[in-house]
């Protein structure tokens, strides 16, 4: 004799659970309208609340430029880049921790070109007095010139 307990189960085409035979048909329909696969976790979340449950579990909450260590390869990985990553990296580290910058001693890198070393142009002396005396003349001919008059004066 069959018991009852061991019902005929089908996985559902959108959800991927096991579901009673007799129950598939209605489930599927319920489960394509109502229900959507999470990008981030593959959870099943309602459709109204899918960008609610993004928020809430898979949202950063600090910049995704910042990078955290990946203790299986060992390298710095961009904090939104870090589900990518963890679900294709396959390496177990080797090389001790170190930072993400460059790791080889600077005796060993590339020199990088030096800027020459120009001297500022020279400016001769003789040159700054004649300047300083050309401006002295021009503001004393220029107060000359252009002074207010004063409402005194008789003449129009």
């Amino acid at each position: 004799m069959a018991t009852v307990s061991e019902e005929i189960t089908t996985i559902c085409t959108h959800c991927d659970r096991p579901i009673p035979s007799g129950n598939i048909d209605l489930h599927t329909v319920h489960c394509a309208r109502n229900l959507e696969k999470c990008k981030v976790c593959g959870d099943m979340v309602p459709k109204k609340h899918a960008e609610e449950h993004y928020f809430n579990t898979h949202a950063p909450d600090v910049c995704g430029n910042r990078t955290e260590h990946c203790y299986r390869c060992a390298r710095y990985i961009r904090l939104r880049d870090r589900y990518v990553h963890e679900t294709t990296c396959n390496v177990v580290a080797e090389v001790p921790v170190g930072t993400s910058r460059e790791s080889r001693p600077a005796a060993e890198r590339e020199p990088r070109p030096r800027r020459r070393d120009t001297p500022a142009p020279a400016f001769p002396k003789r040159h700054l007095l004649i300047t300083i005396a050309i401006t002295g003349i021009a503001f004393i001919l220029g107060s000359f010139f252009y002074q207010k008059k004063s409402e005194n004066s008789t003449g129009h």
